[in-house]
Protein backbone atom coordinates (compact mmCIF):
# COMPACT_ATOMS: atom_id res chain seq x y z
CA UNK A 1 0.00 0.00 0.00
CA UNK A 2 1.27 3.47 -0.73
CA UNK A 3 2.38 5.84 1.96
CA UNK A 4 -0.41 8.06 3.20
CA UNK A 5 0.38 11.33 1.43
CA UNK A 6 -1.39 13.40 -1.18
CA UNK A 7 1.45 12.59 -3.58
CA UNK A 8 0.87 8.88 -3.05
CA UNK A 9 -2.82 9.33 -3.91
CA UNK A 10 -1.91 11.05 -7.18
CA UNK A 11 0.71 8.39 -8.02
CA UNK A 12 -1.81 5.59 -7.41
CA UNK A 13 -4.27 7.19 -9.80
CA UNK A 14 -1.50 7.66 -12.39
CA UNK A 15 -0.50 3.99 -12.02
CA UNK A 16 -4.12 2.93 -12.57
CA UNK A 17 -4.25 5.01 -15.76
CA UNK A 18 -0.91 4.13 -17.35
CA UNK A 19 0.03 0.57 -16.37
CA UNK A 20 -2.60 -1.19 -18.49
CA UNK A 21 -1.39 0.69 -21.57
CA UNK A 22 2.29 0.15 -20.82
CA UNK A 23 2.04 -3.51 -19.77
CA UNK A 24 1.65 -4.79 -23.33
CA UNK A 25 4.77 -2.89 -24.42
CA UNK A 26 7.12 -4.04 -21.64
CA UNK A 27 9.39 -7.10 -21.98
CA UNK A 28 8.43 -8.45 -18.54
CA UNK A 29 5.18 -9.23 -16.72
CA UNK A 30 3.65 -6.24 -14.95
CA UNK A 31 0.82 -6.16 -12.44
CA UNK A 32 -2.12 -4.41 -14.08
CA UNK A 33 -4.65 -2.39 -12.16
CA UNK A 34 -8.15 -3.85 -12.51
CA UNK A 35 -10.12 -1.51 -10.27
CA UNK A 36 -9.60 1.86 -8.64
CA UNK A 37 -11.40 2.26 -5.34
CA UNK A 38 -12.38 5.69 -4.16
CA UNK A 39 -12.00 6.91 -0.58
CA UNK A 40 -14.93 6.30 1.75
CA UNK A 41 -15.78 6.43 5.43
CA UNK A 42 -14.44 2.87 5.80
CA UNK A 43 -11.10 3.54 4.07
CA UNK A 44 -10.14 7.18 3.52
CA UNK A 45 -7.54 6.62 0.77
CA UNK A 46 -7.82 5.58 -2.90
CA UNK A 47 -6.82 1.95 -3.55
CA UNK A 48 -6.34 -0.42 -6.48
CA UNK A 49 -6.85 -4.12 -7.16
CA UNK A 50 -4.28 -5.70 -9.48
CA UNK A 51 -3.99 -8.97 -11.39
Amino acid sequence: MPRATQDADALLRKEHTWLPALATRLPLPVLVSQRLGEPSALFPRPWIVTT
